[in-house]
């Protein structure tokens, strides 16, 4: 096979991969809010919910991290799923021991949860400043 002809293969090769790429980076982008949803087992995700960016290691635990924003009159729709509890907290959400992810912002609550049906142990945090504007929604499950 000439070089022109392999050439030509290897564009429309590259071209396919990029489209590829670009698909599943799509998809990735629009499931997040279904993803912070079922995190903190709400049927579907409010309205005014924006994933600003997620966090998830590889790890043999799951852990994942997501920085969200969403309107303060939605707030309390990201609380249904669980009965959580309510713990005042100090700091940022860059210095509370959670990865960092999303713009920094002072957490003045912290909404956390153990479900019961991690049966091995784990929790649901959400943190969140006081305008209740930004959050991060934080799960692990050993």
């Amino acid at each position: 096979m000439a070089w022109p002809q392999i050439r030509k293969k290897l564009t429309w090769v590259a071209a396919f991969i990029g489209v590829a790429i670009s698909v599943v980076w799509f998809f990735d982008i629009y499931r997040q809010p279904q993803m912070v949803a079922r995190i903190l087992n709400i049927p579907s995700p409010p309205g005014s919910l924006r994933v600003v960016e997620c966090e998830s290691p590889v790890t043999t635990d799951v852990l994942t991290t997501c920085s969200v924003e969403i309107s303060p009159d939605d707030f309390p729709l990201l609380l249904v799923g669980y009965h959580f509890e309510q713990i005042p907290a100090k700091g940022t959400s860059h210095t509370l021991g959670l990865p960092k992810v999303g713009p920094e912002f002072a957490v003045d609550v912290e909404f956390s949860v153990q479900p019961a049906e991690f049966k091995h142990g784990g929790f649901v945090r959400v943190l969140t400043d006081k305008d209740r504007r930004h959050a991060i929604v934080d799960l692990y499950i050993e």
